[in-house]
């Protein structure tokens, strides 16, 4: 009991820390001083710190075992070299773009890739040349000041050999899968089923009595959104596509979605007086499957930082992605809030 209280004692004046630093920020802002807020967060693993032992009192070291003097019958044993492992060509580096052991969630036959921002003009053609690619589209990332190549593998060498031998390039920042995400809480029933639901469970009416969401920007990351719906006219600011395959027919995903954030209706939204941007970074491949890829995601997020979303939601599952994690980290350092979804099954999904 002594050592749960001493860590919760721990994590108590961490986040009291955290709020010193905050409200001292604030009175900084008051007076004038700094260009720009800092927001400060701690992010403390209770149960890591709940599983440490603690350490053990010092105790005498125990007499040391007399040392046998060498005689003449018996000669010391020669030390044999130890052979050290060789790296392999195949082996994933620390920090690489390789996918994971095991993960699969990826195009197959695509690779993205950035080059170094000071790499010479005619570097991306000697890589297209060298590496047999085929260019499939570019894209442009305000957030990192950098441009995301999506190219075609046109040899028989695997995506991971072709990321590696990238990585092996002096000109290459980085290279890594087209990974595939899926959306999450799919629409089973009707939006109006489900926004009832959720809206008894987060007390909204009660909520709306002080705050609407009055003016603020959110971007939606999801499937297309039906924006001719009545519960959606008055609430959509923006639209745009960033997926391969276009489609005129709305999605019930997305439009669902755009409900429970922005509907004015039956029944209403979270924040029904908010200004939403419906970002199309979803669509069905030619199985008729909807899925998602880096590529496209990266497209949408940066395309809403430009449009001064303050809220990106984005209730999608899929691999970590290091490019779409170093373009959210840009985001949030701008201040803007990303919330993602936590996944159908609950306290146990996988991120």
């Amino acid at each position: 009991m002594s050592k749960f209280l001493s860590l919760l004692t721990v994590l108590l004046l961490l986040l009291a820390t955290g709020a010193s630093a905050n409200q001292e920020q604030q009175h900084k802002k008051k007076k004038g001083g700094g260009g720009g807020g800092v927001g400060m967060g701690i992010s403390i693993d209770v149960i890591q710190l709940l599983n440490k032992t603690t350490k053990k009192k010092k105790t005498a070291a125990p007499a040391p075992a007399p040392v046998k003097k060498k005689t003449a019958s018996t000669p010391a044993k020669k030390k044999t070299a130890t052979k050290t492992k060789t790296a392999t060509a195949t082996a994933r580096k620390p920090n690489s773009g390789v996918p994971p052991k095991g993960e699969t969630r990826f195009r197959k036959n695509e690779v993205l890739f950035v080059l170094k921002p000071n790499s010479s003009s005619d570097a991306l053609a000697a890589v297209v040349q060298t590496q047999n690619l085929r260019r499939i589209a570019e894209a442009p990332l305000q957030l990192l000041s950098r441009t995301v190549h999506r190219y075609a593998i046109t040899d028989n060498r695997t995506l991971s050999q072709v990321i590696a031998a990238l990585e092996a390039n002096p000109n290459i920042e980085s290279a890594q899968p087209n990974y595939r995400y899926e959306l999450i809480e799919s629409a089973a029933s009707t939006a109006g089923e489900q926004l009832q639901y959720a809206n008894a469970k987060l007390r909204i009416a009660e909520a709306h009595k002080w705050v609407t969401g009055k003016d603020v920007v959110v971007a939606l990351i999801d499937s297309r959104v039906d924006a001719a719906h009545d519960a959606l006219r008055q609430s959509i600011k923006a639209s745009y596509t960033a997926v391969d395959n276009l489609s005129t027919e709305a999605d019930t995903h997305g439009t669902a979605m755009a409900g429970a954030i922005a509907g004015n209706g039956q029944t209403i939204g979270t924040a029904p007086q908010s200004r939403l941007l419906a970002v199309e970074c979803f669509s069905k491949d030619k199985e008729g499957r909807m899925e998602g890829v880096s590529f496209n995601i990266l497209k949408g997020v940066d395309w809403a930082y430009g449009e001064e979303a303050f809220i990106i939601n984005m209730s999608f599952a899929g691999p970590r992605d290091p490019l779409l994690g170093r373009l959210m980290k840009a985001a949030a350092r701008e201040g803007v809030i990303l919330v993602a979804a936590a996944g159908n099954a609950g306290p146990e999904s996988l991120p």
